[in-house]
Order: structure tokens, then C-alpha cells, then sequence
């Protein structure tokens, strides 16, 4: 791999000899847990600081792709229709999302303490006294 570079380059010697390049990423990938860890982190940070919805809708659309931005608003949409009351098979229907996508997410609802509660309560318009009660904001 080039000084300096980030992305996996292909080894020739290695492709030669019948290795493939696909299993020199997954060890440079082991090797990145730690810097992949704090990054998440800086972006949590990041996101925390900036002054707007606006802010933070204009950062997810330098960020990501097209695709994975589908992905996210999918995943949302997956979030709110679960908590209205939609069935999975419904959601799949008008979503077009495996039921696995679906589980998933009603797993996360199935746990009163989740960060995906406050954030659907923060959008649904209830008054504070119907939200599900914060950890964080407790004496």
C-alpha cells in the first residue's frame, strides 16, 4: 500500500500468487478499530455542535451517498410507521424493505430506553408529559 493511503490497494505479488486483495482489506480493516471507533465518535461530536435541523440535513447530504441517505430515511420511516401502529408486512408493502430491515427496527422499539424513543418523541409533536421519560434529564 502507498505511504500515506487509506484504501486498500491491491498487493500484484499477492494476486500472482492466487491470494486475493479481498483478504488483505479485511485485516486492514481489523487494524482500523480503534481509529474507526474515535472517528465515530468526532462525527458524534460534530453533529452535536451544529446550530440547525438545517445544518445537520445539509451534513447528511455531504456525507453520504444518494443510496446510503435512502437507506437512512428508509430506516426512519421504518422507526415512525412501527410506532404508529403499521404492521411489518405493511410497512414492507409500501416501503419496499425485507421484514429482516423491519425486525430489526422493532427490536430497537421493543427497549424502553432507546435513543430512537427520544428522538420520535422530539418529532411527533406530543407535549413533553406524554414522552417517554429521559434518563439523562432525571435529578
Amino acid at each position: 500500500m502507498a505511504k500515506g493511503c487509506i484504501i486498500p490497494c491491491m498487493d500484484k505479488k499477492k494476486e500472482k500468487a492466487g491470494e486475493s486483495a479481498k483478504g488483505k482489506r479485511k485485516r486492514l480493516r481489523r487494524g482500523a478499530g480503534p481509529m474507526m471507533a474515535q472517528a465515530r465518535r468526532d462525527l458524534a461530536l460534530a453533529f452535536s455542535r451544529l446550530g440547525s435541523a438545517q445544518e445537520v440535513e445539509q451534513a447528511f447530504i455531504d456525507f453520504l451517498t444518494a443510496s446510503e441517505l435512502r437507506d437512512l430515511q428508509a430506516r426512519w420511516l421504518i422507526f415512525k410507521m412501527l410506532e404508529e401502529g403499521v404492521t411489518q408486512r405493511e410497512i414492507s408493502r409500501i416501503l419496499g424493505v425485507s421484514l429482516c430491515k423491519i425486525t430489526r427496527g422493532s427490536r430497537f422499539l421493543k427497549s424502553p430506553r432507546t435513543i430512537v424513543h427520544r428522538m420520535l418523541a422530539a418529532t411527533s409533536g406530543k407535549p413533553r408529559s406524554e414522552r417517554p421519560e429521559d434518563p439523562a434529564e432525571s435529578p
